[in-house]
C-alpha cells in the first residue's frame, strides 16, 4: 500500500507546474497552464495607471501575502489549481488576446470579449479595483498590481464567476470548475485566481 501511495505522488509530481522565480511573472508553457505569482496588490494604484488598453495573456495564482507565498508556493495541490484554472479559463474561451479592458482615467471601462463590446465603471481603493457592469448588474472585485507593461489582477472565486458570466464565458461547467476551486481556495488562504494583462 505505501508503494503505491509513493508512485501515485510520483506521478503527481511529475504533472506539477514549474514554480516561477521569486518577483517574476513568467507565461505558461501552454495554453492549458498558469503561472504561480508572488505577492499582488501591495502597492496603490491610479486610474493614470490603468489608463489605456490591456489584453489577456495568461491566468496565474497569486498570493495575498509574502506568507501565503512562502507556505503555499511548492504546495503540490495549490500548483496543481493553477492548471485548474487554465484549463477552466480555455474552456470559457479566454486565451491569450480574446479579452481586452480599456480603461480611462475618468472610471469607465470598456471590456472586449468574444466579438462583443460591453461598457463598465470602475472605482479604485488602494490595490482593490471593481468592475461594475450596469447593463447587466453584475460586480466583479479583484486586486490589482500594475508594473511596466503588465497588469496581474487576482480574484475570488466568486468574483471570477461574475466576471466571466458578465462577459459572456460562463458555462455550466465552467460553473463547476470554479466552484471546486473556490472550495480548495477555502482550504488555502491567501490564494488568488488570476488573470495577466499586457499593455497594447
Amino acid at each position: 500500500m505505501r508503494t503505491l501511495k509513493a508512485l501515485m505522488v510520483a506521478s503527481l509530481l511529475l504533472l506539477a507546474l514549474p514554480v516561477k522565480a521569486q518577483g517574476q511573472t513568467t507565461p505558461p508553457k501552454s495554453a492549458n497552464a498558469a503561472t504561480l505569482s508572488r505577492t499582488i496588490g501591495q502597492e496603490d494604484i491610479t486610474p493614470i495607471d490603468l489608463a489605456g488598453t490591456w489584453a489577456y495573456r495568461c491566468p496565474c495564482l497569486v498570493f495575498e501575502s509574502d506568507h501565503a507565498a512562502s507556505t503555499l508556493d511548492h504546495n503540490l495541490a495549490v500548483r496543481k489549481m493553477a492548471d485548474y484554472l487554465g484549463r477552466t479559463l480555455t474552456q470559457a474561451g479566454l486565451t491569450a488576446g480574446a479579452l481586452t479592458l480599456t480603461f480611462d482615467a475618468e472610471g469607465n471601462c470598456t471590456v472586449g470579449a468574444g466579438g462583443k463590446t460591453l461598457e463598465a465603471s470602475y472605482t479604485l481603493s488602494g490595490s482593490t479595483l471593481t468592475l461594475t457592469f450596469p447593463l447587466l448588474k453584475k460586480s466583479a472585485g479583484m486586486n490589482v498590481s500594475q508594473g511596466g507593461n503588465g497588469l496581474q489582477v487576482g480574484m475570488r472565486a466568486d468574483s471570477l464567476l461574475a466576471f466571466l458570466q458578465a462577459i459572456g464565458g460562463e458555462s455550466a461547467a465552467t460553473e463547476r470548475s470554479l466552484g471546486s476551486m473556490g472550495r480548495m481556495m477555502n482550504n488555502y488562504g491567501g490564494v488568488l485566481l488570476g488573470l495577466v494583462l499586457t499593455k497594447q
